[in-house]
């Protein structure tokens, strides 16, 4: 299988089948990211793959989460949402997007989450929280920009008052995210909503992030967010840890670091082969672990 399918693959192995969405795939319209200007990995495959990382530590995140008051769901629709901007015409039809994805994902999160809290599904503090996370979940850019000895802030976005428009296929990839949840048994009433509501947007106005980051600025907003902010790109990084193939996979790493022994007299070979394994480990970031691993 090709490296960038590895996302796809791992996806099988947690629904134990074939994803229902492979006749109608959409990684080459949609994909996850970007390597030197070219579409890599799937949009569809890599959303899913956050959230069933999720699934898998919930058991040890859970009291973490409810002594912050922030709830399960909380969590997932972030996850959910934390890549929409990924669906916008200004990342797929651009080799090289001007306005980064995260900053349009902050917008379609408030956007569709403002039209739901209308129906009485989420409260105002959480669309707020939701909308946050997905703006500073690629925080680690920015300070990666900084220290390259480049202006960079997150208080401002690249273009404010920019109009977003998604792509014109978008019910698709959203479709195919509604099926292979609906297959893992992550479906529900608010997910289906959203999905729903996504396209419904079309076009948005970009809003100064100060907007999405300093008039939300409330002690409990605040918690919640970076409680939130760090299990995000825990599992962030978990799932793209398949992008370079089946084998990159942080779990698979684990396993074969967990399985090596490595002596004081253990030839050169056997030793640079465990350290390659255990870095591979440690990009996906150990704590908490799966009970299954």
């Amino acid at each position: 299988m090709e490296k960038d399918l590895g996302e796809c693959a791992i996806l099988e192995e947690f629904l134990r089948r074939r994803p229902p969405c492979h006749q109608t795939c959409t990684r080459k319209k949609f994909p996850s990211y970007y390597k030197a200007g070219i579409g890599k990995g799937c949009w569809v495959a890599h959303t899913a793959l956050c959230m069933l990382e999720a699934t898998m530590i919930k058991d040890d995140i859970l009291p973490i989460l409810e002594r912050k008051a922030v709830k399960w769901r909380t969590l997932f629709l972030t996850l959910l949402l934390h890549d929409s901007g990924k669906l916008s015409k200004e990342y797929v039809l651009s080799k090289t997007p001007k306005i980064p994805h995260n900053e349009i994902s902050a917008q379609i999160a408030h956007d569709a989450l403002k039209k739901l809290q209308g129906k009485n599904y989420l409260d105002d503090n959480e669309v707020k929280v939701i909308s946050r996370v997905c703006f500073l979940h690629m925080e680690y850019y920015e300070w990666k920009n900084l220290l390259k000895g480049g202006y960079a802030t997150i208080s401002q976005t690249t273009t404010p008052g920019a109009t977003i428009e998604l792509s014109d296929d978008v019910k698709i990839p959203l479709e195919n995210l509604k099926l292979v949840l609906e297959e893992a048994g992550l479906l529900n009433e608010v997910i289906h909503a959203i999905i729903f509501e996504i396209p419904s947007l079309k076009k948005l106005k970009l809003m100064p992030s100060n907007y999405t980051i300093d008039k939300y600025t409330s002690k409990e907003i605040c918690l919640k967010a970076m409680t939130l902010q760090w299990f995000v790109l825990l599992l962030d990084n978990r799932a793209s840890s398949a992008r370079t193939g089946i084998d990159a996979y942080w779990a698979k790493s684990f396993k074969k670091v967990r399985g090596s022994i490595v002596k004081p007299y253990s030839n050169p070979e056997t030793i640079i082969e465990f350290s390659d394994n255990l870095l591979k480990m440690l990009r996906g970031r150990l704590t908490p672990l799966p009970k299954t691993y």
